[in-house]
C-alpha cells in the first residue's frame, strides 16, 4: 500500500465524473488520508442553475470518488460541507485502508459511462432492469424515489419540453455565449484543452455543423434569424431526437426545497445511476436543463424575459405533472434511458485536476 499514489489514481479516477458542458469546476486538498473536495465557480458559468447545478456535479465527482477508493482497497466517511465559514469546501472524504468485498464494483464502467445524445431504441426496459436502477438511484436521498415514465405519448410530450433549454438558448443572448464558447470544434480541439463540449458529441450532420459553426455561432445572425422562429424550429428539430427513448427516469424527493446536503447526494445518485445503467447496458442523457433554468430564475442570476419565464415555466410544470410529482414534492433530476441504436460515440477528455497536497 503506498497512500499517496493510491491517492492519485483514486482522484485521477474521480476526475471521470460527468460535468455541465464538462467544465470541470473541482479542485483537490490532501491532507494525510483525507482528500477535500472544493468547488470552482468559474465565473459567469455557475450562473446557470446556480449552486444546485455545481452540487449536483460535486455529488457525482464525490460518488466516483468514493467508488474509486473502494476499488483501491479504501473503506470512506464522507463529511458535507465541513467548512461551515467556507460554501466551496463541499467535502472532506476520510480514508481507511480496508480491503473487503462491498458488492458491486461500478468503477470499471468509469471509462464507459458517456453522455449518448443519439436517438435509442424504444424497447422497454424489464421489471429487473428497473429494480436495479431504482436500487441504484434511490439509495443516496432519503425519502426520494425514482419514476419511469414509458407511455409512448408522455414521452413524446416530455420530449417537447425537454427542448425549452434550446428556445431558450437561441433567444437569449448570454445562454448563447456561454454555450457557443464551452464548444471545441474538433477533436483536435477537444484534446487540447481537455474540457468543454466536443462538438462531435452533438453529432451533427455535415449540414448542421455548418450551420452552427458559420451562422448560429453569430448572436447577430441568430437575432436576424429569429425573426424566422429560428429559436422554435431549432427545438422542434431537436425534440425528434428526444422521442426516441426507452423510459424518462425522474429522481423525485418529498419536501419543496433543496438544501445543499440534498444537492450534492442527488449528485451521487444520479452517478450512480448512471454508471449502473452503463454495467446493464444502457444509454443516458441528462434532460433537466430547464429545471436548471428555472433555478436561476429564483436567484435572479439571469435577466430573463417574461416570455422566457413564462416558458419555462410551463415546460417545467407540464414535465413535473407527467412525472407524477406531487403537491409537497421536488424534481431533482431527469434523464433520457435507453437501448443504443448507434455504435458511434465519443469519449470526452479530462484536465489534470489540480491537487495540493499539504
Amino acid at each position: 500500500m503506498n497512500l499517496v499514489n493510491d491517492i492519485k489514481a483514486i482522484i485521477r479516477a474521480g476526475v471521470s465524473a460527468p460535468s455541465g458542458d464538462n467544465l470541470q469546476p473541482w479542485r483537490f486538498v490532501v491532507v494525510d488520508n483525507v482528500i477535500e473536495v472544493h468547488a470552482l465557480t468559474l465565473g459567469d458559468e455557475i450562473k446557470f442553475g446556480g449552486y444546485y447545478a455545481l452540487f449536483i456535479t460535486q455529488g457525482a465527482l464525490i460518488e466516483n470518488l468514493v467508488i474509486a477508493a473502494d476499488h483501491y482497497g479504501y473503506d470512506s466517511v464522507v463529511s458535507l460541507f465541513p467548512d461551515k465559514q467556507n460554501r466551496l469546501h463541499v467535502a472532506s472524504i476520510n480514508l481507511r485502508f480496508d480491503p473487503i468485498d462491498r458488492g458491486v464494483d461500478l468503477f470499471r464502467f468509469f471509462d464507459k459511462r458517456l453522455t449518448d445524445r443519439h436517438g435509442y431504441s424504444p424497447e422497454r426496459l424489464s421489471s429487473d432492469i428497473k429494480k436495479a436502477l431504482q436500487e441504484a438511484g434511490e439509495e443516496m436521498v432519503e425519502g426520494s424515489r425514482l419514476v419511469f415514465v414509458e407511455d409512448k405519448q408522455d414521452i413524446f410530450t416530455i420530449a417537447k419540453c425537454v427542448v425549452g433549454q434550446i428556445e431558450v438558448l437561441f433567444s437569449h443572448k448570454t445562454l448563447h455565449e456561454l454555450f457557443f464558447k464551452s464548444l471545441r470544434w474538433s477533436g483536435a480541439d477537444a484534446h487540447g484543452t481537455a474540457d468543454g463540449l466536443d462538438v462531435r458529441t452533438l453529432h451533427l450532420n455535415i449540414f448542421k455543423k455548418f450551420f452552427f459553426h458559420y451562422m448560429l455561432r453569430s448572436w447577430v445572425f441568430v437575432k436576424i434569424l429569429s425573426k424566422l422562429y429560428i429559436h422554435k424550429v431549432a427545438a422542434l428539430m431537436e425534440s425528434v431526437r428526444y422521442k426516441e427513448a426507452g423510459a424518462y427516469c425522474a429522481l423525485i424527493k418529498s419536501g419543496e426545497q433543496i438544501n445543499d446536503e440534498e444537492a450534492v447526494a442527488a449528485g451521487r445518485a444520479m452517478e450512480r445511476f448512471w454508471l449502473m445503467a452503463t454495467r446493464l447496458g444502457l444509454r443516458v442523457q441528462p434532460t433537466f436543463a430547464v429545471f436548471l433554468i428555472k433555478h436561476s430564475f429564483d436567484f435572479d442570476l439571469f435577466d430573463y424575459s417574461e416570455a422566457q419565464k413564462e416558458l419555462i415555466d410551463m415546460k417545467s410544470k407540464t414535465m413535473e405533472s407527467i412525472c407524477g410529482v406531487g403537491e409537497g414534492e421536488t424534481l431533482l433530476w431527469l434523464t433520457r434511458i435507453g437501448y443504443p441504436k448507434y455504435k458511434e460515440q465519443y469519449q470526452t477528455y479530462r484536465k489534470n485536476p489540480e491537487v495540493v497536497f499539504k
